[in-house]
């Protein structure tokens, strides 16, 4: 996935801040659901494309030594909502079905990060 991006960072002393902020309209997502009931074995398989990704990420550090610094660090990520094809196949009785703009995937997450970085 091709995205482009501004980071930027700040040091005052042992001290250092930081973020960035990335998009992509280019993101391809799938999905493969599988349904197990007593009666019916379901495959559903959903594509999506061209969707929209948004990415925000911000740090502060603090050097310990001048190569060691111990940060922390927050992420949010997100894919958007868009509609795109399904695909159904029924293992019981060997049938397939296919649905245009049948589906419907999104994702978002928060990330965070705790650690030690050393530079050498």
């Amino acid at each position: 996935m091709p995205y482009i991006g501004l980071t930027g960072s700040y040091r005052y002393e042992d001290f250092e801040f930081g973020g960035t902020f990335k998009y992509s309209g280019w993101v391809e997502a799938s999905d493969n659901d599988e349904h197990y009931a007593r009666v019916k074995r379901i495959t559903y398989r959903s594509k999506v494309k061209d969707q929209n990704y948004y990415s925000i990420a911000v740090n502060a550090g603090y050097y310990v030594t001048p190569n060691a610094k111990v940060y922390v660090e927050g992420a949010w990520n997100r894919v958007t909502n868009k509609k795109g094809d399904t695909s159904l196949y029924d293992h019981n009785d060997n049938t397939s079905e296919y649905s245009k703009n049948g589906a419907g995937i999104e994702n978002y997450n928060f990330i965070t990060t705790a650690g030690l970085k050393y530079t050498f």
